[in-house]
């Protein structure tokens, strides 16, 4: 009962600190994970003869110990300019590799499960692994070659593979694009670094051609004279450079 109350009292505590933080200053502190891994202990705590609860707990306190780190380290000091900005996709792949770390050492010492032992000496395991992991290694490198070149970032208007529209999100697996007629394009990022990439936004002021067709009577220059007159006039177009007809 008093593991229960103790668990109660540190959820609360965890959503008051995660609200404050997110309305005072913007930041989204890690909450799940934390609270998963203090229900496993409160778990542990009361079904004591249960070793899976006990090695559920063991787990999950150091995945959300992980997760708070990079938080810290990778998010909070950053947005401070305490260390340099990492990408999104950068820290993902750490938490995946350092909670991939934990749950092997955990399981060899809690539930005597050698699983390094069972994948290397597992020709047919491993070859498996091997083909499954092709594409989203793929993936994975285009989306950290993105993030790390900074070709693009969230935000910006590009065309990709013909398609134009904004960049929503940028994940290991894929680039989400909003298009221009609203829709919403899933592009794997291994396509996007292999077409030709187009950015409209990190590079200051470009320029769109459009083509208007006027009647053949009308005389070429006074159909410049009008067309530069409606640009200028325009609360888009800019004065410098100053479009061309």
């Amino acid at each position: 009962m008093a593991a229960w109350l103790i668990c109660i009292a540190a959820l609360f505590l965890l959503q008051l600190f995660s609200r404050s933080i997110h309305r005072f200053w913007g930041y989204r502190f890690p909450w799940r994970i934390s609270s998963a891994a203090l229900l496993a202990w409160a778990l542990g705590a009361t079904f004591p003869m249960s070793g899976g609860f006990g090695l559920a707990d063991d787990l999950l306190v150091a995945l959300a110990i992980t997760r708070v780190l990079l938080w810290f380290g990778l998010e909070l000091l950053p947005r401070w300019r305490l260390l340099p900005h990492s990408p999104k996709i950068l820290r993902d792949l750490l938490f995946v590799l350092i909670s991939g770390l934990l749950v092997v050492v955990t399981l060899q010492q809690r539930a005597k499960v050698d699983l390094l032992g069972i994948v290397t000496t597992s020709a047919v395991l491993t070859a498996i692994i091997g083909l499954a992991a092709q594409e989203p290694l793929k993936d994975l490198l285009g989306g950290l070659s993105l993030q790390l070149e900074q070709v693009l970032r969230e935000g910006d208007w590009i065309e990709v593979g013909g398609l134009i529209g904004q960049v929503q999100s940028i994940s290991w697996r894929d680039t989400q694009l909003r298009c221009v007629d609203g829709s919403k394009l899933v592009m794997p990022n291994a396509r996007v670094t292999a077409s030709d990439l187009r950015n409209f936004s990190g590079y200051g002021p470009h320029a769109n051609r459009i083509f208007v067709g006027l009647d053949y009577s009308l005389p070429p220059g006074q159909a410049k004279e009008l067309l530069l007159l409606l640009a200028h006039q325009h609360p888009l177009v800019l004065s410098d450079p100053a479009p061309i007809v």
